[in-house]
């Protein structure tokens, strides 16, 4: 699959992230102003490319991210290389780490390393102030005199989040904030990567998709879930479970913290009879670690 179209005139393209299907979904809007939302790392250019020459896309006049972190970003220099005239929306807090990447960039190569970063996310480029547009929460993404994407402001991942609603078919685009997840399941494993982790924030997050009444959520990691009280109700359960765990555990270390997590998730997701072939997929994709990290620096300097 290059392509889907998931809602009349909105399309998901599969990224092919870290080389393999079903790890980040781009979704697209073809007209009548070409708007591509979640580009990815420059790892996944070609995926995208290929998926936007697939569609017969030939411009993209504007681009979306929910939030600045290479996996969803970081390609973004690369695509307005073909698509020079594109313009760029992001919440104002990451606008100008997209102008200058290094702060971004430094931080990221302490955590994978110089090889790390080249086969995972590749390089990242600087974008011109003049291209960036930032948002705020209420902001709406004009897409044609008929259609928009509304922003919502929606931070506990990062503090530069948003969520984007379609105006036409109310598909809310949520970027990390519900976490991750794939097409053949309902489970759903939050994403928590220090520094900016909020527990508080990304449940009220929860209640807020929930007030929208969305046809479906739309994840960065993976694809369109149209169960949106289960899948809410699976994501809240589970970040409270991790949450827990850590404010019990927090003057233990990170791996030790994230191994108690490992463990008393797989059990809880074995007593609510997932199969063993889903628990092991999302159980692969889940860094453990980098979640006991964000949630031990949130437990520290809050109440769980």
């Amino acid at each position: 699959m290059s392509f889907v179209e998931i809602s009349p005139g909105l399309f998901m393209i599969d990224a092919h992230m870290f080389g393999a299907p079903e790890n980040l979904s781009t979704y697209v809007i073809p007209e009548p102003v070409p708007t591509l939302i979640e580009p990815g790392p420059t790892t996944c250019h070609a995926a995208v490319r290929r998926g936007l020459d697939a569609m017969g896309i030939d411009d993209i006049a504007q681009i979306a991210v929910t939030h600045i972190h290479l996996d969803h970003a970081g390609g973004t220099g690369h695509l307005l290389q073909v698509f020079p005239k594109a313009k760029v929306y992001v919440h104002s807090v990451g606008a100008p780490h997209l102008h200058n990447p290094e702060k971004l960039l430094r931080s990221a190569n302490r955590i994978y390393g110089e090889e790390g970063m080249q086969s995972l996310w590749g390089s990242m480029l600087p974008i011109a102030t003049a291209a960036l547009i930032p948002v705020e929460e209420g902001d709406r993404i004009p897409i044609g005199s008929h259609r928009w994407l509304e922003v919502m402001y929606t931070p506990g991942h990062a503090k530069h989040h948003i969520s984007l609603v379609d105006s036409e078919s109310n598909i809310v685009m949520i970027g990390d904030s519900a976490g991750i997840t794939f097409p053949e399941m309902d489970i759903v494993h939050p994403i928590l990567p220090p520094p900016d982790i909020n527990v508080e924030s990304l449940i009220a997050n929860f209640e807020r998709y929930r007030q929208q009444k969305p046809f479906a959520l739309a994840f960065s990691h993976f694809g369109l879930k149209t169960n949106v009280d289960h899948i809410l109700e699976e994501s809240e359960h589970r970040l409270r479970l991790w949450a827990g765990i850590a404010q019990t555990n927090k003057e233990k270390t990170p791996e030790q913290v994230g191994r108690l997590i490992s463990h008393a998730n797989l059990a809880d997701l074995k007593a609510h009879g997932h199969s063993h072939k889903h628990i092991q997929r999302i159980h692969d994709r889940t860094d453990y670690s980098s979640g006991a990290q964000g949630l031990l620096r949130y437990v520290h300097t809050h109440a769980v």
